[in-house]
């Protein structure tokens, strides 16, 4: 019984507390106040970028603030995975450098498309 027990839930001392509530309680719980803090950032730097750099705000603000939500939650959605497939911490954080590095690699911070050799305009 203990091995369908996830690993949050394991390293307290008692857990009984992660028993009284339903899994998917427990997924809310953790997940909600992030994907408000996500969005508070997400307006933050929206207005910092309007108010202090004057950037122009072109396109739908409905469809970015929708995008950043679907971009939250499958970050988060990740993270609760790694955290209830590792047994350890160090264990979740080599499982989070393997998923970080290649989406780093493959996300074009390293190399900008302005340097694609075939790239005109």
């Amino acid at each position: 019984m203990r091995d369908r027990i996830p690993s949050f839930c394991r390293k307290s001392k008692e857990d009984a507390p992660c028993h009284m509530i339903k899994p998917y309680e427990l997924i809310l719980g953790k997940t909600i106040p992030f994907v408000l803090i996500g969005l508070a950032d997400v307006t933050l730097i929206i207005c910092a970028g309007k108010l202090i750099f004057d950037l122009p705000i072109r396109g739908s603000l409905l469809l970015l603030f929708g995008v950043a939500l679907i971009f939250i939650l499958t970050t988060l959605s990740l993270g609760l995975f790694l955290s209830t497939i590792s047994r350890t911490q160090q264990q979740a954080l080599m499982s989070a450098f393997f998923f970080m590095v290649p989406a780093m690699l493959l996300s074009g911070i390293f190399c900008p498309r302005s340097s694609d050799r075939g790239r005109r305009g």
